[in-house]
């Protein structure tokens, strides 16, 4: 918070220290590793702006994936995550899902899963 963000810097996120997995972008988004998932969930939970998720490296699985895929699709705002078209979806105005290559992961499969028609 406060200052530039550099890659490899230890940067304070709630209680924890975090590491910078990659330098601000032209967004000025910054990846950063090793949030528990359980504060991830609860960030996701309480934000009102967020609208693009990305968590592809976590290798996330078991509950963790089960509740961050809840979390995200209790939240009408979150437009992508994972590279995954959640609007898209959710309007079913898409006629064509190509997600090969796109590593969308567990919690990915879960999203996708329960936004398919049925």
């Amino acid at each position: 918070k406060g200052g530039p963000v550099t890659l490899g810097a230890t940067v304070g996120y709630g209680e924890q220290d975090v590491t910078v997995m990659a330098e601000e972008d032209d967004d000025g988004e910054v990846q950063i590793n090793d949030i528990p998932y359980t504060e991830l969930v609860e960030a996701i939970r309480l934000s009102a702006s967020l609208t693009n998720c990305d968590v592809r490296r976590s290798e996330m699985s078991g509950d963790g994936a089960s509740r961050l895929s809840v979390a995200v699709l209790a939240k009408a705002k979150i437009t992508k995550f994972n590279e995954i078209p959640i609007s898209e979806m959710r309007a079913d105005s898409f006629a064509k899902l190509d997600l090969s290559n796109q590593n969308i992961g567990i919690e990915g499969s879960f999203v996708v899963g329960h936004l398919l028609p049925t």
